[in-house]
C-alpha cells in the first residue's frame, strides 16, 4: 500500500480546467505539496480537494488522490471517498487534506513486511519506518533512520540454529553406471530462504556401496545447481563395499530462494547405491548458523 504524505498549508489553485474524465491537471505552484511517486519503493501518494473558489467554499467539491507528482502537474484518481468526479473552471481552489482513508491507510506509513530481499531502501521510506523482515533469522524487526536500516529486533529464533530445510529417504537409491557422472540422489533436494545469516548445510549418507572394486566415491553438495563440497573415499578393491558420505560446508548465500541437493559421482563404470532405510534415513539438511 502506498505511504500517505502530508503538508502544512498545501494550497493552490488549477491553472487550467478539467473535465470529469482527465487523471492529471496542472496547479499554479506545486512547492508546497509533497512529491508523491507510483514507481517509489514503496509508492507514495497523498490526498487533495477541488472546489470552487475560495478554499473551504464546498462548492463543486471533488476529493481526489495524488499519485504522481511531475513539475507542476498531479497524475491523480478522481472521485474518492464518496465524492464524484466534476469539471472543474481554472484558479479553483487545490488543497492537500488529510482524510478518512487517508488516516485509514496510517499504518502503511509506519511499518510493512515482506521478506528481506523485498525491503526497500532505508532512504525510499520515512524516519522511523519499521520493516518486518519475516524469513530473516525467524524474522526480523528493522527500523529506518532515513539513511540505513537498523536491526530493531533480533531474530525470533536467531542463535538457536534455524533449520530452514530438511528432507530425507528411507529406501535404497541406485545411481546410473556411467563413470565420471554425476548422479542426483532422487529425494535428497530442498528449497529453503535465506537471510542475512551464513548457513550450514549437511548431508549424511549411510552406506554408499560401490559395485566396482577400488571405486573413488564422491558424495557431493550442490547449491543451484553448481557444486559446493564432497566428501570422497575410495572403497576396498573388492566389489561391494561401502562407504559413507557426510559432505558438510557453511555457506553465506544472498537473501532468497536456493536449492541444494545431494549427488553421487565414481570413478569408475558400474554405479553405486546409496542405502537406506526407515532406522537409518539418508538426508540433507539445512540450518541458520
Amino acid at each position: 500500500m502506498p505511504v500517505e504524505l502530508f503538508a502544512n498549508n498545501a494550497q493552490t489553485t488549477l491553472n487550467g480546467a478539467i473535465n470529469n474524465l482527465v487523471t492529471s491537471l496542472v496547479v499554479t505552484s506545486a512547492a508546497p505539496f509533497p512529491t508523491a511517486s507510483s514507481t517509489a519503493v514503496p509508492p507514495s501518494q497523498f490526498r487533495i480537494r477541488v472546489e470552487d473558489a475560495p478554499a473551504g467554499s464546498g462548492i463543486n467539491l471533488e476529493f481526489m488522490r495524488v499519485t504522481d507528482v511531475s513539475g507542476t502537474t498531479f497524475t491523480v484518481a478522481r472521485g474518492q471517498e464518496g465524492s464524484t468526479a466534476a469539471s472543474h473552471a481554472s484558479t479553483s481552489a487545490v488543497t492537500l487534506v488529510v482524510t478518512g482513508a487517508a488516516l485509514t491507510a496510517m499504518p502503511s506509513n509506519i511499518s510493512s513486511e515482506g521478506t528481506l530481499a523485498t525491503r526497500p531502501a532505508a532512504t525510499a521510506v520515512p524516519i522511523g519506518f519499521y520493516y518486518f523482515a519475516n524469513d530473516d533469522n525467524g524474522g526480523t524487526m528493522y527500523r529506518s533512520n532515513g539513511t540505513a536500516w537498523v536491526k530493531w529486533a533480533p531474530g525470533v529464533l536467531e542463535g538457536a540454529g534455524v533449520e530452514l530445510g530438511y528432507a530425507e529417504i528411507t529406501s535404497n537409491f541406485t545411481t546410473g553406471t556411467a563413470a565420471n557422472t554425476v548422479y542426483p540422489v532422487t529425494g535428497l533436494s530442498v528449497t529453503v530462504t535465506t537471510g542475512s545469516k551464513p548457513v550450514m548445510v549437511e548431508a549424511f549418507l549411510p552406506a554408499i556401496t560401490a559395485l566396482a572394486g577400488t571405486m573413488d566415491v564422491s558424495c557431493q553438495l550442490y547449491e543451484d545447481g553448481t557444486v559446493i563440497q564432497a566428501s570422497s573415499e575410495t572403497s576396498s578393491a573388492t566389489a561391494n563395499k561401502s562407504v559413507i558420505g557426510t559432505p558438510r560446508v557453511r555457506r553465506n548465500p544472498a537473501a532468497g530462494s536456493h536449492t541444494y541437493d545431494v549427488r553421487l559421482k565414481a570413478n569408475i563404470a558400474n554405479g553405486m547405491i546409496a542405502l537406506a532405510n526407515a532406522a537409518f534415513p539418508a538426508f540433507i539438511q539445512v540450518k541458520e548458523t
